[in-house]
């Protein structure tokens, strides 16, 4: 393995998931593309796929996070626990968490917890949820 090219997250709200990610979180607007035809459809093992995709790039190591809004086909929603089985959640290294927090509560972002210092002290931590409930650990390495 080389590096982590991309967290795909499918969404039911494309414009409220595009301004999380872009406007709150400080990802880069790279590309939104309508994508249909026998690729799509190949690597998704479904049929006649219509989907808009928004490729965020974070510009500092190339790690982009890809939002996917399904047209064509209807998806089921599960409860997104964080004890369930499945990618539980993803992390993000953030400059400033403690003015992140503060900025995104006054936005009606849910956490779980403040910022706090995990046992080894080196850095600050909390989760939230995006507007989907996908839950993000958030890090201020100090």
């Amino acid at each position: 393995m080389i590096s982590v090219r991309h967290i795909g997250i499918t969404v039911y709200d494309f414009d409220k998931m595009l301004s999380f990610y872009r406007d709150l979180l400080g990802f880069s607007h790279a590309k939104i593309a309508l994508e249909t035809g026998s690729y799509i459809d190949n690597f998704s093992a479904l049929k006649d796929v219509e989907v808009t995709t928004a490729k965020l790039s974070n510009g500092s190591d190339g790690v982009m996070i890809e939002l996917l809004k399904y047209h064509s086909h209807e998806g089921n929603s599960f409860s997104k626990e964080i004890i369930n089985p499945g990618i539980s959640h993803f992390a993000l290294t953030v400059d400033d968490l403690e003015e992140f927090y503060k900025k995104a509560v006054s936005e009606g972002v849910a956490f779980n917890a403040p910022p706090q210092h995990p046992p080894d002290g080196n850095a600050l931590v909390t989760f939230c949820r995006d507007p989907e409930g996908n839950l993000i650990e958030l890090v201020e390495v100090l």
